[in-house]
């Protein structure tokens, strides 16, 4: 049972884009329906189409858990195509930093990139603020809307668990 759990979604020009880019490969791929008909390469071109909307309006989500044992990060509306565990005993630090996504980590997303110039993974999905993690392995920037509140629990789970 988490303590705390969040969910973001991507900012609405990402939605964007994958519409537009989903519209353009249709009207593509109508001609080819209109000029061969239901043949194995048109339909062939239609279910991946509809594979790359499916896939497209899944990529937009973030949730983040912080539960006794371990901080959660997935990346997945309906199915999870990126999750990122963080045992709670590996965690040294936590703190609200706010960050430059672009200039620091290229963007939103999965990112690698650099924070008072040292090396960062940035899992984050929109905004600028987050939750610097010192862990047993890489530092990493937890992106969130709500940072403080994120790093509260994360702190009181890492608190109870010493």
């Amino acid at each position: 049972m988490p303590f705390y759990t969040e969910t973001q979604r991507f900012h609405w020009l990402a939605y964007v884009g994958i519409a537009v880019a989903m519209g353009g490969a249709g009207c593509a791929l109508l001609p080819a329906l209109l000029v061969e008909g239901l043949t194995l390469g048109p339909i062939l071109a239609g279910c991946a189409w509809l594979a790359g909307a499916v896939f497209g309006a899944n990529v937009l989500g973030m949730t983040t858990e912080v539960a006794r044992d371990a901080l959660t990060v997935r990346f997945g509306v309906f199915f999870t195509y990126y999750r990122k565990r963080f045992p709670i005993e590996d965690i040294r630090a936590a703190r609200c930093v706010e960050y430059r996504p672009l200039r620091n980590a290229g963007g939103w997303g999965i990112r690698f990139g650099r924070f008072e110039g040292k090396p960062c993974r940035f899992l984050n999905a929109r905004g600028r603020r987050g939750v610097f993690l010192e862990t047993a392995g890489k530092p990493y920037i937890i992106g969130s809307e709500t940072p403080e509140a994120l790093c509260a629990a994360i702190l009181q789970v890492v608190g109870q668990r010493r």
